[in-house]
């Protein structure tokens, strides 16, 4: 069997900033852009009662096999809340890596995953591991 795909998700993310209140953000089209995850922190500027919205975007692609799709986030500051195409899927509290089964969350081609993090001191010194989507077989 050829080996299936992962997908590193760790660049060409993009980043808006927002006061805490509203739970649910709507992401506009003109955040900044983040070149790698894994180096990424809050700006200064945004500190206690601010979050930040960081947004990627990936395609994926039909295969011959039956897969699911396992995303791994080893890293991430406490309090990170993961999104998938809308949907809320959990929350990071700092202690463990995410690993989720995002396979009925996810569509062929067009997908996106958001990462909600509260700024301020509690992040000082928080990162981002490398992100990937994992393409897995289907149990039989």
């Amino acid at each position: 069997m050829t080996s299936l795909p992962v997908l590193s998700l760790d660049a060409r993310w993009r980043v808006e900033y927002f006061e805490l209140d509203p739970d649910l953000y709507e992401f506009g089209s003109t955040g900044q852009p983040v070149e790698s995850l894994m180096g990424w922190c809050c700006e200064g500027r945004y500190d206690e009662g601010w979050a930040a919205w960081l947004r990627h975007t990936f395609w994926l692609e039909p295969l011959d096999a039956c897969v699911n799709y396992v995303l791994e986030i080893p890293a991430a500051p406490g309090r990170t809340v993961l999104y998938v195409n809308g949907r809320r899927l959990g929350e990071f509290d700092g202690a463990r890596p995410f690993r989720f089964d995002i396979t009925d969350y996810v569509a062929l081609e067009d997908n996106w995953i958001g990462l909600r993090v509260e700024c301020g001191p509690c992040l000082a010194g928080a990162r981002f591991g490398e992100v990937r989507l994992r393409t897995v077989p289907c149990d039989t």
